[in-house]
């Protein structure tokens, strides 16, 4: 099935189930019958089976330390279907020592890898917390095939460009400096000029792919932090380590009030346009 990249978005719109199965490859998505249900059923779902491989890497900690096999075997065990999840050491420098991307095969999403830090084929059991936040955002998209179809949509139509990456890093990942409400106030309407700037010059589609991407990202961090934060406090009441960063209060990062921006600004694009074609329609009649 053939996408008319040039108008992207109409396919977004209108989406159904079988477009999904088209488009998006099974190694990136779970089936219908695994991932049906609202947004919330699927949160649901995603968390249950956090829980589950969480408990059962807690019982394979052995002098502190995960075996990579371990890892691997509980996967196998507990996603309720088999799907390409390569862990991988870490290499790049930073507090945060973990990630997660797409495994892409002559252009195509055909699994997920995620990188923690592994020494002779075991990971500290400290870095258990963050690695279950990535693993929370590899179900989330498992769980939701429209994240991978906009994101090789926006790849195709060259919407990756510095200025978006600058964006993500100095407005949506910020860690934003206030003491005051009045401060935080300020900051977010400084947050909402600069989303509408980003979006000034481009047209009705790729706002609303933008806008919808930035959502479904933000969506996604929040759930990997709680999921992070509520493992490593676990493992704390415990007596066991966590790195520093796993209790960390997120809430500087304000990704809830990002978050609510971006639902009023997706709000408004959409009325924008339906009062255009009121007007258009009414000019022809």
């Amino acid at each position: 099935m053939a996408i008319c990249f040039s108008r992207a978005n109409i396919f977004i719109r209108n989406f159904n189930n079988n477009m999904i199965l088209d488009l998006v490859r099974p190694e990136v998505r779970f089936s219908q019958s695994v991932a049906k249900g609202s947004a919330a059923d699927r949160h649901n779902k995603v968390v249950q089976i956090s829980d589950k491989i969480f408990q059962a890497l807690s019982e394979h900690i052995n002098k502190e330390k995960i075996s990579v096999e371990d890892m691997y075997s509980v996967l196998d065990r507990v996603l309720p279907e088999s799907k390409p999840i390569r862990i991988v050491s870490y290499k790049k420098d930073g507090s945060r020592c973990c990630s997660v991307d797409y495994i892409e095969k002559n252009g195509a999403f055909v699994g997920q890898e995620i990188a923690v830090p592994i020494k002779k084929r075991k990971m500290e059991s400290k870095y258990l917390p963050m690695y279950m936040h990535e693993l929370t955002h590899a179900l989330d998209i498992l769980f939701n095939p429209k994240y991978t179809l906009r994101t090789k949509i926006m790849e195709k139509t060259k919407m990756y460009d510095t200025r978006y990456d600058k964006f993500f890093d100095e407005t949506l990942y910020r860690w934003e400096n206030f003491s005051t409400e009045e401060e935080k106030s300020e900051i977010l309407k400084k947050r909402k000029k600069e989303m509408k700037k980003l979006l000034s010059h481009k047209t009705l589609d790729e706002k609303i792919n933008c806008v919808q991407e930035m959502r479904g990202v933000l969506i996604s961090e929040i759930n990997a932090y709680n999921a992070e934060k509520k493992y490593a406090l676990q493992m704390e009441k415990k007596g066991q380590s966590v790195c520093q960063d796993s209790t960390k209060s997120t809430d500087a990062y304000l990704f809830k009030e990002k978050l609510k921006l971006l639902n009023e600004l997706c709000f408004s694009i959409i009325k924008s346009e339906r009062n255009n074609l009121k007007k258009k329609k009414s000019a022809t009649v």
